[in-house]
């Protein structure tokens, strides 16, 4: 799988996301990692609902308040976990998962869609969260 971004933990604080993007087919896609209250997830960067990104002018995604990623636009909170849509007006949609996994000193991405954006049907049920418990000893 192709990495599509590579950030080293110590720029991935708690309760922040980073968000990044890539061509697909001349086309760019946005994705996201963030640091959440159990660990780290990736997901593509597009809100089921309208199909913007999550996060607003200053980068927040993660919602530590809910424990929630937030949809800047109409507040639709999603698992962290699973990238389900637990409520607002996409409830039940989810975010497309992107894998990450830790290596070395540094959280990467990789890609796990289809070339137009749709999940192989083998890949819907991964969780795309590694939690903090499992990281490496540094």
């Amino acid at each position: 799988m192709r990495e599509l971004f590579r950030i080293e933990d110590e720029k991935l604080q708690p309760g922040s996301a980073r968000t990044f993007s890539w061509d697909v087919h001349g086309h760019r896609r946005g994705g996201f990692i963030a640091r959440h209250a159990t660990g780290v997830c990736a997901f593509v960067n597009r809100c089921p609902h309208w199909n913007l990104p999550l996060n607003d002018r200053d980068g927040r995604i993660y919602d530590p308040a809910t424990r929630s990623l937030r949809c800047s636009v109409h507040g639709a909170l999603f698992d962290p976990d699973s990238g389900v849509c637990t409520s607002g007006p996409c409830e039940g949609g989810s975010l497309p998962p992107l894998r990450v996994s830790r290596e070395g000193s540094a959280w990467v991405v990789r890609e796990s869609l289809l070339g137009d954006g749709r999940l192989e049907l083998s890949q819907r049920a991964e969780i795309a969260v590694v939690a903090d418990s499992d990281r490496e000893s540094e």
